[in-house]
């Protein structure tokens, strides 16, 4: 499955863009694929060196994959995170409250603890 985002992936890079736009290039795959491409494109990110704008709603991915974060919640960008602020907050660090700036009700489905040194191996 994702053949198609595969395939668009390969074509935007093949182009050697001076910025890569990214909507939910993930999202599709099935799980195993997902992982492999994660792990390719996060290995591939540095030799590109070109700036990538990756928008997702897994913030698993952002985590594994970013430099910085920018949650949008309601249309606004509301925090700018980078990765080495999150990795030293303490272990518990809540998405909600990342998420939302502890505004709950905005994302109750992401009410979850993130270890976050997990998804940064």
């Amino acid at each position: 499955g994702g053949e198609r985002q595969r395939c668009a992936i390969c074509q935007a890079l093949a182009r050697k863009p001076r910025l890569l736009l990214m909507d939910e290039p993930f999202s599709a795959l099935d799980p195993l694929t997902r992982r492999k491409l994660r792990e390719a494109f996060r290995a591939m990110k540095n030799e590109l060196s070109i700036p990538i704008l990756h928008v997702t709603h897994d913030i698993r991915e952002a985590l594994f994959l970013a430099d910085e974060i920018l949650p949008v919640v309601r249309g606004r960008v509301c925090h700018k995170w980078l990765l080495q602020f999150m990795l030293s907050a303490r272990e518990g660090f809540s998405c909600t409250d990342a998420a939302t700036g502890g505004d709950s009700e905005l994302y109750e489905d992401i009410d979850l603890p993130v270890r976050i040194k997990e998804y940064m191996r």
